[in-house]
């Protein structure tokens, strides 16, 4: 196996998000397993061949659909006038697709660009589009989000590269004048956002509300609510319910019990209700806990490799 196939197998896996995870998990069930576990197996085989430009390919061709996704938006919520809830999600039906693929797109650039590996129109396209699609879909938490990585991938340019320099301090002015311009967007195209995102109890309000249509489980508390709903004892709160045993597919005779039960709780719109429920406080602890330490494992590499060829 080539060394930049666990990252492609990372980017591609992604990227392709459900459409790919169904794919994958359709091909599984028909082997004879109803579990999710060959699915991952599936997919870190199958990109093996795959190399690092292969991964700038294909984050190409994400930059040229995000232009494509813009425009689509841009009719849909001036022409169609279909602004409200997910209807402005550009070519995404709704958020469940929307948020992740900009919010990956938008972490890609904003690394590239702070390590001089593209350009600043580039970026700053990747986060014009980012911002106005969550505002014309009313995605807040993407917006916050969005906002968290730019932050993020600054600091860890911070991190990798010592010492002020004339393109940081201008990175901090562009940035400052960027979150001024994308207030003033999001204010003009879905104002009520801003009353939730810059008053707390508002804030808290929307992220702990529940609906009978939608957000039965909330966005912040839900692992409690979980816990009082379905996992009852220790042994369930710590390992879940199973791997596989709250999934779903677009066939109704591979979806599980579970799902068929309770899928009406839209567990499946956020990955941490669906992982906790599946793998409980343990797995889901290793789920976090992996990113974490691939995170500091490729700072220590990279800091490592700037030393030794002099570039801080």
């Amino acid at each position: 196996m080539r060394p930049s196939s666990l990252y492609f197998d990372c980017t591609f896996a992604v990227f392709n998000g459900w459409r790919w995870n169904k794919l994958c998990k359709t091909v599984a069930h028909f082997l004879g397993n109803k579990k999710s576990l060959p699915l991952f197996y599936i997919v870190f085989w199958s990109n093996s061949l795959f190399t690092l430009d292969d991964v700038e390919k294909v984050i190409r061709f994400y930059f040229a659909s995000q232009i494509l996704n813009a425009l689509v938006g841009i009719y849909k919520y001036f022409v169609l006038g279909l602004f409200s809830d997910d209807f402005g999600g550009g070519i995404f039906w709704g958020g469940g697709g929307l948020n992740p693929f900009c919010l990956l797109l938008l972490c890609f650039y904003s690394s590239l660009y702070f390590a001089k590996k593209t350009t600043f129109k580039k970026f700053a396209v990747i986060i014009a589009a980012t911002f106005m699609l969550g505002a014309m879909a009313e995605e807040k938490m993407m917006l916050m989000l969005a906002v968290l990585c730019i932050i993020l991938s600054a600091l860890i340019n911070q991190y990798v590269e010592k010492g002020l320099t004339v393109r940081k301090l201008g990175i901090l002015v562009g940035l400052l004048l960027g979150f001024v311009v994308v207030i003033n967007l999001v204010d003009r195209l879905a104002p009520d956002m801003l009353k939730i995102l810059f008053n707390k109890k508002n804030f808290m309000d929307y992220a702990t509300a529940t609906f009978d249509e939608g957000y039965r489980i909330p966005r912040v508390g839900s692992f409690q609510v979980i816990n009082n709903l379905f996992l009852r004892t220790p042994i369930k709160e710590w390992f879940g319910l199973g791997i596989g045993n709250c999934d779903t597919s677009a066939f109704s005779f591979f979806q599980s019990d579970f799902y068929r039960a309770y899928g009406d709780y839209n567990y499946r719109w956020f990955t941490n209700q669906w992982t906790y429920l599946e793998c409980g406080i343990g797995g889901f602890g290793l789920y976090v806990f992996f990113f974490i330490t691939l995170i500091i494992t490729l700072l220590a590499k990279l800091k490592g490799i700037l030393m030794r060829f002099g570039h801080i």
